[in-house]
């Protein structure tokens, strides 16, 4: 799977891999590839986190924020007769980023641990279901503070408290 990611299209994958005997189709190095996307997506947490990154008597920043992008999806059915392309339709999608912080001492960040960031196209119960799993995997409850920013979006601060309770 490294050359699938190494190269730029599941083709150079297939020729690379030839050239080493691996005879594989292009439907299967993409089948193998969306299958371990998915695992390393659902173990997300666990995989990225490092064994410093735990919140034992340590200030911890949580920032939660989202935004908008438009996602293309191609039109269904056939290209109409006289046009080049089929057409796609660009919904609107609302991505958000997570960024877990230490703080030291003075309320400052901490340069000694690198921060913790994530996104996700999930909705809200996702984003704070993903947000509770990293909390819980570095030990919140051991934490001197946790602090929470966002913007002033009411879908995250209705649940904050609840989240913080936990």
């Amino acid at each position: 799977m490294q050359t699938a990611l190494l190269c730029p299209s599941f083709e150079i994958a297939q020729d690379t891999l030839s050239s080493f005997g691996i005879r594989l189709d292009i439907k299967t190095i993409y089948r193998l590839c969306m299958r371990l996307g998915q695992q390393g997506i659902l173990h997300r947490q666990r995989i990225g986190l490092a064994e410093t990154d735990r919140a034992e008597t340590r200030s911890l920043l949580v920032c939660i924020d989202g935004g908008r992008l438009r996602e293309r999806s191609p039109k269904a059915g056939r290209r109409p007769a006289g046009q080049k392309r089929q057409g796609y339709h660009t919904d609107w999608r609302e991505p958000t980023q997570l960024v877990i912080q230490w703080l030291d001492a003075h309320g400052r960040k901490c340069n000694n641990s690198l921060p913790i960031y994530d996104a996700t196209m999930a909705d809200i119960d996702g984003v704070l279901q993903l947000l509770e799993s990293y909390l819980a995997q570095i030990g919140v409850g051991n934490a001197d503070f946790v602090i929470f920013c966002a913007d002033g979006a009411r879908r995250y601060w209705k649940r904050f408290r609840a989240l913080a309770q936990s």
